[in-house]
C-alpha cells in the first residue's frame, strides 16, 4: 500500500484502532497496532479496498453475491472451497481445469457425458480402466423401459437401445448417502 498523507491526528476508535484520513479525502485508512491495515481508495472508477492483516473474513449470515465483468481470485498458497449443498459451476462458453501436477476428480458417483461430439481421453502413458465390471453399450434396464414408453412409431421402437438377454446386466443407479456419511 502506499504512503498516503494523513490528516494531524488520527481518530482513536475501540481496541486499539485508528482512523485517517488523507488531507484531500481521498483515502482512509482503518490501522491498529496488530498489523491490520485496511485502505479505501477513492477513485474515479469508484472505491478501491486493499486489505494488508494477518487474516480478513467477511461474514454473512443471509446471501452474498458478487458480480462483476471480470473475477480473477489468485493466492499464493492453498484455497479451500467448501459447500454445505450442491455446487453448480455453468459456463457460457470453453471450461478448461489446468493442473501443473496430479488432478483428482472423487464422488459416490460419476457421469461424464458429451452432449454434442466426442469425449476424448488422452494420455502419454497408461490409460486403465478398473471396476467390478467394464461394460460397453450397455443400457440400464430402467432406461430402456423409459424409452420404450415414449414409443409411438415403429421408426422410434428401433432407435430404443437393443438388451441382449445374455448380456451382463447394469446396476442400479447408486442412492446418495446421508449427509452424515459426507462430513467426515
Amino acid at each position: 500500500m502506499d504512503e498516503v498523507p494523513r490528516t494531524s491526528q488520527p481518530l482513536q476508535l475501540a481496541e486499539g484502532h485508528q482512523l485517517d484520513i488523507s488531507e484531500d479525502g481521498k483515502t482512509l485508512t482503518l490501522s491498529n497496532l496488530k498489523g491490520l491495515n485496511l485502505q479505501m481508495r477513492l477513485t474515479p472508477e469508484g472505491p478501491l479496498l486493499e486489505f494488508d492483516a494477518p487474516q480478513v473474513t467477511l461474514r454473512n449470515k443471509g446471501d452474498l453475491r458478487i458480480e462483476a465483468n471480470h473475477i480473477h481470485l489468485k493466492t499464493h498458497g492453498d484455497m479451500v472451497q467448501e459447500v454445505g449443498g450442491d455446487f453448480l459451476q455453468k459456463t457460457h462458453g470453453n471450461h478448461r481445469i489446468a493442473a501443473r501436477d496430479d488432478l483428482r476428480v472423487e464422488a459416490q458417483a460419476m457421469s461424464l457425458e458429451a452432449l454434442q461430439g466426442e469425449l476424448e481421453l488422452k494420455a502419454t502413458d497408461d490409460v486403465a480402466l478398473e471396476g467390478l465390471r467394464i461394460l460397453h453399450n450397455v443400457p440400464r434396464e430402467e432406461d430402456v423401459a423409459a424409452a420404450k414408453a415414449k414409443v409411438r412409431t415403429f421408426g422410434e421402437y428401433m432407435t430404443v437401445p437393443a438388451v441382449d438377454p445374455n448380456s451382463p446386466k447394469r446396476l442400479p443407479r447408486s442412492q446418495p448417502r446421508s449427509q452424515k456419511d459426507s462430513e467426515s
